[in-house]
């Protein structure tokens, strides 16, 4: 939507409703791996793993530092960078750990 505001600047209302609906259409994680994740993982990596796989799935992207751009922490740039760093080093993604289970399963 457009608008004018009192000093004559136009004002343009972004329709951000496509997004949402996107975002509610996605499958996140197949319920067997959400069961063999839970078991592996700490309830914060978990919840990290899902915001991270949503991320994703929407933007498309793979680098550390786009991810860290749109990661939803109120935390400075650099935080949320080394936050996913630390993240991906966790031993408990490693294959032995998280995803044998997942293959057995």
């Amino acid at each position: 939507m457009v608008g004018v505001s009192e000093d004559g600047a136009f004002e343009v209302e972004k329709d951000r409703s496509g997004i949402v609906n996107k975002t509610y259409q996605m499958i996140i994680l197949p319920k067997f791996y959400q069961n063999c994740f839970q078991n592996v993982l700490k309830p914060t990596q978990y919840k990290m793993l899902e915001i991270l796989v949503m991320l994703l799935q929407f933007h498309k992207t793979v680098t550390r530092e786009k991810l860290a751009t749109v990661l939803p922490q109120a935390i400075l740039f650099q935080s949320r960078r080394k936050s996913i760093q630390r993240f991906l080093l966790l031993p408990q993604l490693s294959i032995q750990f998280l995803w044998f289970p997942v293959v057995k399963y």
